[in-house]
C-alpha cells in the first residue's frame, strides 16, 4: 500500500491574532503528518497561493475584505475540484451552510472554534486524502484480498457521493472487475454497488434531519445521486420503505416531541 506522506493546509483569515491562533491548533495535531504551506488575508491572496502551492486542504473564514470564503470554496472547486475545503465562520445561519455544501465544502466550523472538532474535521479529511491518492499492491493471498477488501471498504466510505467507477477501482487493484466483485462479496455479504446504495442512504438519512429546509433534489446530489432526484427517492423508498420528504416528516415530528 503506497500512500501519499503528508497533509498540506493553507489557512485564510482576515484577523492576524486568529489566525495564527488557528495554524497553532493545527500544527498541534501529532497524529498525522501536516504541513502548513502558507496563510493567507482574503480569498484574492489565497487563491494564488492555491494555483502555487496546490495544498490538500483549504481552511478558510466566510467573511474577509477582498475576497470572501465562499467565493475562494467555489473557484478552487471549480478549478482544482481535488482540494478539500473547510469553511470557518461566526455566522450561524442555514443559508450559509447551504451555500458552502453546493462548492463541495467538506465542513462547516463555527467560530470560537473547537480544538477537538477541528482535529476531528482535519482527521476525516485527510484519512479522505489518504485513501484517493492510495495506491494497492497485493499478492495473491487470502490474507492480501482481505487487505484490498478493507481498502475498497475505506475508499467508499470516503467516496460514495462521488460519481464510482467499478472500472476505476479494479484498476486501482490490479483485478478484473468480476473478480473484484467477488472477492468484495465474500467478505461483506453484498455487492459493490450495494454497499454504496447503503452508504448514500445512510448520509441522506442524516441531512435530511440535519437540514429540514433543504431541497430533496440538493440531498440527493449530496450523497450522489447528481441530476438524478427521482432515482434517489426511489432508492430510498426501496431502503426505508418510505419517500424522503416522509421520512423528514417523521424524524422532525419525533424531535419535536418534548
Amino acid at each position: 500500500m503506497i500512500k501519499k506522506e503528508i497533509i498540506k493546509i493553507l489557512v485564510v483569515e482576515d484577523e492576524t491574532l486568529l489566525r495564527n491562533h488557528l495554524i497553532k491548533l493545527i500544527k498541534s495535531i501529532k497524529c498525522i503528518p501536516i504541513q502548513i504551506i502558507g496563510d493567507a488575508t482574503n480569498g484574492i491572496e489565497a487563491y494564488k497561493i492555491v494555483e502555487k502551492e496546490l495544498p490538500d486542504l483549504v481552511i478558510s473564514d466566510i467573511k474577509m475584505p477582498g475576497g470572501d470564503g465562499l467565493t475562494l470554496a467555489q473557484k478552487v472547486h471549480d478549478n482544482y475540484p481535488t482540494i478539500k475545503f473547510v469553511i470557518l465562520s461566526g455566522y450561524d445561519e442555514f443559508s450559509y451552510a447551504q451555500t458552502a455544501l453546493r462548492s463541495d465544502v467538506k465542513d462547516y466550523l463555527l467560530k470560537p472554534i473547537d480544538k477537538e472538532l477541528l482535529k476531528t474535521t482535519i482527521l476525516n479529511i485527510s484519512n479522505q486524502i489518504f485513501s484517493e491518492n492510495e495506491t494497492f499492491v497485493i499478492n495473491n493471498s487470502n490474507q492480501d484480498k482481505k487487505q484490498m477488501c478493507d481498502f475498497i471498504i475505506n475508499y467508499l466510505d470516503n467516496n460514495f457521493n462521488k460519481d464510482i467507477s467499478i472500472a476505476d477501482l479494479s484498476v486501482k487493484c490490479g483485478f478484473t472487475q468480476e473478480y473484484l466483485g467477488k472477492i468484495f462479496k465474500k467478505y461483506t455479504n453484498q455487492t459493490i454497488s450495494q454497499y454504496i446504495i447503503n452508504l448514500r442512504v445512510k448520509e441522506a438519512e442524516k441531512l435530511l434531519i440535519k437540514y429540514p429546509n433543504m431541497e430533496i433534489y440538493r440531498i440527493a446530489e449530496l450523497v450522489g445521486y447528481k441530476d438524478n432526484s427521482f432515482y434517489f427517492s426511489r432508492i430510498f423508498k426501496n431502503k426505508t420503505g418510505i419517500q424522503p420528504s416522509e421520512y423528514r416528516k417523521l424524524n422532525q415530528t419525533k424531535h419535536d416531541i418534548p
